[in-house]
């Protein structure tokens, strides 16, 4: 396993740990699978208007422990773009001062 350990450029304490924490990823992956399910049925309901905020209010209010960082995250990462925040995504907005057309700018 040493020798494996350095061609793969990693300690071995970390093989081990990644090794024995494999039936806790199971688990957290199993719980996300079910959380991005609830989250796709409330942003169903509220025909797609429904944004991380409102999501994790329903969520709480249902009596899932979460905050605003864990309930995107399962959509995120099976890759379904309704539940991007709000951060993510740059509403359209005006020219700064100094960006845009002028004198000196085409």
């Amino acid at each position: 396993m040493k020798g494996l350990c350095c061609i793969l450029g990693i300690v071995r304490p970390s093989f081990y740990h990644w090794r024995r924490s494999a039936p806790l990823r199971a688990v957290r992956q199993a719980a996300d699978a079910q959380l991005a399910a609830r989250i796709r049925v409330i942003h169903r309901a509220s025909d797609g208007t429904c944004g991380v905020p409102r999501i994790t209010a329903e969520l709480r209010e249902d009596g899932e422990r979460v905050n605003h960082e864990r309930s995107p995250a399962p959509c995120r990462r099976s890759g379904w773009p309704a539940c991007a925040c709000a951060g993510c995504i740059a509403p359209p907005s005006r020219p700064r001062r100094g960006e845009g057309a002028g004198p000196d700018r085409p």
